[in-house]
């Protein structure tokens, strides 16, 4: 069997290897689709007889909907390729291959593999979102912006909604949550009790005499 075995835990793989095996057997472009369906399995068997029969039978659009499905989009091969280490049992050569596939793979995601001018937008937007907040910067990739300009106008729309919705509290601050402000309570004279207690403890202050004033008060009485 030509065709490489499918698997679910790397489908990126088998479409990457089925198309080199096509291109060197000199399968038909446009029978593409209908070889590699026949190796599909689980999941990726699902997704092929949810797709209409035109979509069915243009590879591409198979291909993308596949990728959808097991979540290979081009965040992923990012992360993959910037997380990318070497294991301790490869070569630095093996590890260099390792790492130039995943770059590959990521670049030809974002189309821009071969386009020098979507290579530069993409390092630059790249840049951009890693220095947004964790909320917005998965925010603004989830709305797939094109280029750079495109990508900072989707955060500065998202900022600006949410200070719109923001509710406005009156005065310098807004009410602290879980802060719970006590009512004062009077006495019988109509003064607070915080005032009552300010007057018993200043009464309080002035008859604790030191002892030492108390023990001269006593000598001159003595003289006297």
């Amino acid at each position: 069997m030509l065709v490489p075995k499918f698997s679910e835990s790397d489908v990126e793989t088998f479409l990457i290897s089925f198309e080199k095996v096509a291109e060197l057997n000199n399968f038909p472009p446009d029978k593409y689709a209908a070889i590699s369906q026949a190796h599909l399995t689980g999941k990726a068997l699902k997704v092929f007889t949810e797709l209409s029969v035109e979509e069915c039978r243009d590879y591409p659009t198979l291909k993308a909907a596949l990728l959808q499905a097991y979540s290979v989009v081009p965040e992923v091969y990012r992360k993959r390729f910037r997380s990318l280490s070497k294991l301790y049992s490869e070569t630095y050569s093996e590890y260099a291959f390792r790492l130039s596939t995943q770059f590959t793979r990521w670049l030809e995601s974002e189309g821009a593999y071969s386009d020098v001018d979507l290579l530069r937008d993409l390092m630059q937007r790249e840049q951009f979102q890693s220095n947004l907040d964790s909320e917005l910067r998965v925010w603004v990739i989830d709305q797939k912006p094109k280029n750079l300009s495109e990508a900072a106008r989707l955060a500065d729309q998202y900022v600006a909604v949410r200070k719109v919705d923001r509710p406005i509290y009156k005065g310098h601050s807004s009410p602290s949550k879980g802060h719970v402000t006590k009512p004062k309570t009077f006495g019988a004279s109509g003064h607070s009790n915080s005032s009552a207690g300010f007057q018993k403890n200043k009464a309080t202050s002035c008859l604790r005499v030191p002892c030492c004033v108390l023990s001269v008060s006593r000598k001159k009485h003595r003289y006297i």
